[in-house]
């Protein structure tokens, strides 16, 4: 997704227009389960000493879940 410069937006950017904007009309347990999703991601891309584990997506995969589930009915909404 890129800016009116054409340069990428940033994840966190993106992520607070969703969420704390309502951009896109995320509901409740959405708007919690993607800030620790991000987390989650943001540790695997940018912590050389640290890999996610099975065990770190188990503790989020409900609200993994749901997130997906949510993104993918609005996209089909449009």
């Amino acid at each position: 997704i890129k800016d009116g410069n054409g340069d990428y937006r940033m994840l966190s950017h993106i992520i607070r227009a969703a969420v704390d904007k309502g951009q896109l009309n995320l509901g409740r347990e959405v708007k919690g389960a993607v800030k620790e999703i991000k987390i989650l991601g943001d540790r695997s891309a940018h912590n050389p000493r640290y890999t996610a584990k099975k065990a770190d997506f188990v503790r989020i995969q409900s609200g993994l879940r749901v997130t997906v589930e949510e993104l993918i009915q609005l996209a089909e909404m449009k």
